[in-house]
C-alpha cells in the first residue's frame, strides 16, 4: 500500500510520499492530532500503524487483528484512536499506549462513532455482532455501559450526533432514528 498526501491550492504539491507495505487487503487511513502534531493511523490487518506529518512511522502496535477502520478525535488537546478488535474497543492516545479498553458481550461490528452530549460528556458509540448498541463515557472509566438499542440483528453501520442516533442492521434496514435522552423512572 502506497500514499501520497497533498495540500496547496491550484498547484497540488505532495507533502510527503510513504510506501507500508503490508501483505493485508484490508487496510484504511485516517487522521490524527496531538497537541500541535498531527499525522496519519494505518490500520491493517494484524496492526496499528501512527505516522507522523513527515511520513515516518512514529508508533506501531502488532496484534491488533481486526477489519474495522479505526476512529480518530482530538478532544482538550489530546488525540484518540478507538481500535475494535475482537469484543474490545481500544482507546489508544496519539502517542501509541493503550489507555484503556472497553468491553462488550459479542463481537464488535461497527467503527466507533464519538457523540458529545448537551452536558459535555464525550461518550463512544459502537454496534456489536449481537445486536447491541453501546455506549461508554470517554473520560470516566467507573462509568457503566448503556445499551443504546437491543436488536436481535447485527448493527452493520452506526451514524450519530448529539441528539440523534440512526443504525443500519444487517439485512440494510435503518433502525428508527434514537433521541439521546436520559430515561428514568419516578425514582430519579
Amino acid at each position: 500500500m502506497s500514499f501520497k498526501v497533498a495540500y496547496g491550492d491550484s498547484i497540488i504539491k505532495p507533502v510527503f510520499s510513504n510506501s507500508v507495505y503490508t501483505s493485508s487487503v484490508n487496510n484504511n487511513l485516517g487522521f490524527y492530532q496531538n497537541d500541535s502534531i498531527s499525522g496519519f493511523v494505518l490500520k491493517t490487518d494484524s496492526s496499528l500503524r501512527i505516522i507522523d506529518g513527515w511520513g515516518n512511522i512514529i508508533y506501531s502496535l502488532p496484534n491488533l487483528f481486526s477489519t474495522i477502520k479505526p476512529a480518530t478525535s482530538y478532544i482538550n488537546n489530546i488525540g484518540y484512536i478507538l481500535q475494535p478488535v475482537g469484543k474490545t474497543v481500544q482507546v489508544i492516545s496519539a502517542n501509541g499506549s493503550i489507555s484503556r479498553v472497553l468491553y462488550a458481550a459479542d463481537s464488535i461490528s461497527t467503527s466507533p462513532i464519538l457523540i458529545q452530549t448537551a452536558s459535555e460528556i464525550y461518550r463512544i458509540v459502537f454496534g456489536t455482532d449481537g445486536g447491541k448498541v453501546l455506549s461508554y463515557n470517554l473520560s470516566d472509566f467507573n462509568d457503566s455501559t448503556v445499551v443504546l438499542i437491543d436488536s436481535s440483528r447485527s448493527i452493520i453501520k452506526i451514524a450519530g450526533s448529539e441528539s440523534f442516533l440512526c443504525f443500519l442492521l444487517d439485512n440494510n434496514s435503518v433502525a428508527p432514528i434514537v433521541p439521546q435522552v436520559n430515561y428514568s423512572d419516578n425514582a430519579g
